[in-house]
């Protein structure tokens, strides 16, 4: 199983100083971190989807829907970096 490492979830324009390409970092020890599933993954299956398009084109509709929550059971094993600079080009 591969692990990608980036993610657009933490914004890339942070004000840090002078910079205004600043980013942010979560850190820690991940094995003090939880992560449980309130709902069991749902999968659905549309035919249609009251768009007449899909049915005439021999589509199918699929919507997936999982809910889940993490918790740090030890929030002091965890930091926020702040101010990370991508390097000059």
């Amino acid at each position: 199983m591969s692990c990608n490492p980036f993610s657009y979830q933490v914004p890339q324009d942070l004000v840090h100083g002078s910079a205004d390409d600043a980013s942010a970092a979560f850190v820690g020890e991940w094995q003090h971190y939880t992560i449980g599933m309130r709902t069991a993954l749902q999968l659905e299956m549309f035919r249609s989807g009251g768009n007449p398009d899909v049915a005439s084109r021999i589509q199918v509709l699929f919507r997936a829907y999982l809910r889940v929550d993490g918790v740090a059971v030890r929030p002091d094993a965890f930091c926020l970096i702040r101010g990370l600079i991508p390097p000059a080009e």
